[in-house]
C-alpha cells in the first residue's frame, strides 16, 4: 500500500510538471522572460523606493561637509590675509590693501552662517565670529595708529578695549577658530591642538607690536 501511495504522489509531480517537458522552446522562453520581467521591476521599485533614497542623502551629507570645508577654507584664507594686511599696515603706517582684504573678509563670512553648524556641540561658529570680532577691533587700533581722525576717536572712547597688545588678542582667537575647524572637521582635540602647535610657530616679527 505504501509503495502504491509514493508511486501515486510521484506520478503526481511528475504530472504538475509534465507541461515543462511537453512545452515548446518558445513557451519556456516565454515564461523566462515574464519571469525576468517580473524581476527587473521588482528590482527597479527596490531602488526607487529604497536605494536611491539612500543615496541621494548620501550625496547630499558629503555635499554639505564638501560646502563647509571650503566654506572654513576661504573664511581662514581671508581672515589671514587680512590679519597680515594688518599687520604689515601697522609697521609700515601704510594702510595700503587693509579695504580690499577687509570687504573679501566679509564677504565670505556670509559663507560661514549658511554652511557652518551652530548649537551645542558646534562651537567652531562661535570661534571663527570671535575670530572676525577682535580682526575688526585690530583694525581700528591699526588705522587709529595710522592716523585715521574717525579711528582715533573710538580708540580714545575706549581706551581698554583697543589696548597697544590687541594683536596678542587676534593670534589667540585665530587658534582657537583653527583648532574648533578641524574639530568640527573630525579631528580630536588633541590632534587639533597638536597641529595648531605646529602650524603656528612665533617668530620674532610677528610678535612685534
Amino acid at each position: 500500500m505504501a509503495s502504491v501511495e509514493v508511486m501515486t504522489a510521484c506520478e503526481n509531480v511528475c504530472r504538475d510538471f509534465s507541461w515543462l517537458v511537453l512545452s515548446s522552446p518558445r513557451v519556456i522562453q516565454g515564461a523566462l522572460t515574464l519571469c525576468a520581467a517580473f524581476l527587473a521591476s521588482g528590482t527597479a521599485l527596490w531602488i526607487a523606493y529604497r536605494a536611491y533614497p539612500a543615496q541621494k542623502i548620501a550625496d547630499r551629507i558629503l555635499q554639505e561637509a564638501h560646502e563647509r570645508r571650503e566654506a572654513y577654507r576661504r573664511f581662514l584664507q581671508a581672515a589671514n590675509e587680512h590679519y597680515a594686511r594688518l599687520t604689515v599696515a601697522h609697521w609700515t603706517k601704510d594702510l595700503t590693501g587693509v579695504t580690499d582684504s577687509y570687504f573679501e573678509l566679509i564677504s565670505v563670512t556670509a559663507d560661514l552662517a549658511a554652511y557652518v553648524p551652530a548649537g551645542e556641540h558646534h562651537n567652531a561658529l562661535d570661534r571663527c565670529q570671535m575670530y572676525l570680532q577682535t580682526l575688526l577691533e585690530y583694525k581700528t587700533k591699526v588705522e587709529a595708529d595710522c592716523g585715521v581722525e574717525r579711528a582715533q576717536k573710538w580708540v580714545k572712547k575706549e581706551p581698554n578695549k583697543y589696548r597697544s597688545d590687541l594683536y596678542l588678542e587676534v593670534k589667540s582667537a585665530r587658534k582657537k577658530a583653527f583648532i574648533a575647524i578641524r574639530m568640527e572637521l573630525g579631528e580630536t582635540r588633541e590632534v587639533a591642538e597638536n597641529a595648531a602647535k605646529v602650524f603656528f610657530v612665533k617668530t620674532p616679527e610677528e610678535e612685534k607690536p
